[in-house]
């Protein structure tokens, strides 16, 4: 009989790995990533979106932060599969 199994998430070492290391880099205050479900289950852990609010913003354009995130998913391997909506603080 499997009761709560069923429900259990997943492994998802990409999702795991980008917030430890845009937590580590930019310190957000208020920070949010989950699996994007719009790719259907068949891409489950390679396609993000999120909402991140970091000190780190400050002073700076839209294209700028967007371009600090997208150096530090290319750390990782997952650039241009994360739609994080940037806000300073």
């Amino acid at each position: 009989v499997r009761t709560h199994y069923k429900f259990a998430k997943p492994p998802s070492p990409n999702l795991d790995k980008l917030r430890r290391v845009l937590t580590e880099k930019l310190t957000p205050v208020h920070f949010r990533m989950k699996n994007d479900a719009g790719y259907t289950n068949y891409v489950w852990d390679m396609h993000f979106h999120g909402i991140m609010c970091s000190p780190k913003f400050e002073g700076k354009s839209y294209k700028e932060m967007n371009q600090i995130v997208d150096t530090i998913c290319d750390e990782v391997g997952m650039k241009g599969r994360v739609k994080l909506h940037c806000q300073p603080p």
